[in-house]
């Protein structure tokens, strides 16, 4: 069956604007992974961490380390109570921001989808949650559920997939171990 005169301009409207919508999509998806690489807070932790390792030698363990990072984030905190103004405040809010990413880059976890995870659950507390009028702080729901065995969940599936995750430090540590083991 062949198409008629009238069908074709059709057909090929459909396939230029299929064309357009593919490209549209590249386009977006582009933009996506630009706008999340320039905001992306955890990656230029991850590049620091990465270079004080090259530039100092010493490594972390991949493990948290309690007591450090409460001091570096507490002596932020101090700044803040002392803080003169609004840029010194921001400063010292992001400044321990910057201290808890860096620690977390170390243990050469990926937290992003771990954030994820925490973001919804936080966002979940709206649905059925109060604000408590004295201290203003938001009120889990009594059904509220934690994140934290999907968390644990998260956590176990980086560990046995090392290579899907992405954090730099992991990703040398691997070639490295890919390197010995070739030699």
């Amino acid at each position: 069956m062949s198409e008629s005169k009238s069908e074709r301009p059709v057909l090929s409207y459909r396939k230029q604007l299929q064309k357009l919508n593919r490209e549209i999509d590249e386009d977006l998806f582009q933009l996506a992974d630009d706008l999340r690489a320039q905001y992306d807070m955890f990656g230029d932790c991850c590049e620091f961490a990465k270079l004080y390792e090259e530039k100092t030698g010493n490594t972390s363990n991949g493990h948290i380390d309690v007591k450090f990072i409460t001091r570096m984030v507490m002596d932020e905190l101090k700044e803040l109570e002392e803080a003169k103004d609004q840029a010194e405040q921001v400063d010292a809010l992001l400044d321990a921001v910057y201290y808890i990413l860096d620690h977390l880059a170390k243990t050469r976890l990926d937290i992003r989808p771990i954030w994820s995870l925490i973001h919804l659950a936080n966002m979940t507390k709206f649905e059925k949650g109060h604000k408590d009028p004295n201290s203003l702080k938001w009120i889990k729901p009594k059904d509220f559920t934690p994140p934290d065995d999907d968390i644990r969940e998260e956590i176990k599936s980086q560990l046995e997939d090392p290579e899907s995750v992405d954090n730099p430090l992991l990703k040398r540590d691997l070639d490295a171990l890919d390197a010995q083991n070739r030699q």
